[in-house]
């Protein structure tokens, strides 16, 4: 079912549902920006009243005198933040989960839960080190033969600097965040293979070889390939390079590229013990609802569905239910 066809259908009706308690929030939230600014207002009408030479007599004053807004404001913007959980959870439940259930009935999805730490260590995709893992929406199933998971994930380390005054702050400093995806490809593989789209740090972070008595080698070699569109896009590096072209056929490599035509992220792939992992680089999150805009918008579902519905697109794009090798 496509997405114009679900929301005409009775997802419209939801979201003008949820559209309610949407605004009760933002309301909220607008409410506290006008008490802040009514409140810088006053204080600049206030001392532009004053004779200049006694502004600083009534400095405490005019200050004091914030305490109220700053005080009313502040309530306010915590009891819109006591609904915004509420809203978020009916969001997925009967949005993100019922557009998931339109591309398939059979796909289960949890909003809480998220890809397992085995199976991001497992693609090789990321070599630095990091101390907080985790994720959500994550959708599992079937297509064809082929089983898959994904979901969003957040992986990196809160991590100690001193600044300029000598205070010691924690900062974030992210490994990986967006989406990722694995499932069984159809051929065992002996090598490894990897394909990378993004900047020369995030090649530099897949290629190299996380074994300690490699001294900082990458992994494998270069593969050259035929399609010039392709190795203007992605990098690809591999430790059998006959497997390499096996599994990068040309209708991989221009399935590949349509994906990425999708997104326009940054992508790395990986093709490793008979897996496909799949991450695609995205600095927001990619199932939470916006407050400060309305739901009731086709557009932004419509890339929901993209996303979720990638599941499906990579799976029949790479062709991984044509079991054409056999996986003894």
């Amino acid at each position: 079912m496509s997405i114009e066809v679900l929301f005409e259908k009775g997802l419209k009706k939801q979201l003008q549902h949820l559209e309610t308690k949407r605004k009760s929030i933002f309301i909220f939230y607008i409410l506290a920006i006008a008490v802040f600014l009514g409140g810088l207002a006053s204080m600049v009408y206030y001392f532009g009243t004053y004779p200049e030479g006694q502004i600083k007599e009534y400095v405490g004053e005019v200050l004091f005198s914030l305490i109220g807004p700053v005080i009313l404001g502040g309530y306010l913007i915590s009891f819109g933040n006591k609904r915004v959980p509420a809203y978020k959870k009916a969001y997925k439940k009967e949005v993100v989960e019922k557009i998931a259930h339109s591309i398939d009935p059979s796909w289960e999805y949890d909003s809480k839960a998220c890809v397992s730490e085995k199976a991001y260590i497992g693609s090789k995709l990321f070599n630095k080190s990091y101390k907080v893992f985790s994720g959500d929406d994550k959708v599992s199933g079937q297509v064809g033969n082929t089983l898959f998971e994904s979901s969003e994930l957040n992986v990196g380390s809160y991590n100690n600097y001193t600044d300029d005054d000598g205070s010691t702050k924690s900062r974030w400093e992210a490994v990986f965040k967006g989406y990722f995806f694995h499932a069984e490809f159809n051929k065992q593989f002996q090598g490894e293979t990897y394909v990378v789209n993004g900047d020369l740090g995030s090649a530099a972070n897949t290629f190299q070889s996380t074994s300690s008595n490699t001294n900082g080698k990458t992994k494998g070699s270069m593969v050259a390939l035929e399609n010039k569109e392709f190795a203007k896009t992605f990098l690809v590096r591999s430790t059998s390079q006959i497997e390499a072209r096996y599994i990068l056929t040309p209708k991989l490599m221009e399935s590949l590229l349509n994906v990425y035509q999708v997104f326009k992220q940054p992508m790395q792939l990986s093709f490793v013990g008979g897996r496909v992992y799949l991450a695609i680089d995205f600095y927001r999150d990619l199932f939470e609802p916006s407050i400060w805009k309305s739901g009731v918008n086709l557009k932004d579902l419509n890339k929901l569905y993209q996303l979720l519905n990638l599941n499906k697109t990579i799976i029949e794009e790479m062709d991984l239910n044509t079991r054409i090798w056999t996986k003894d």
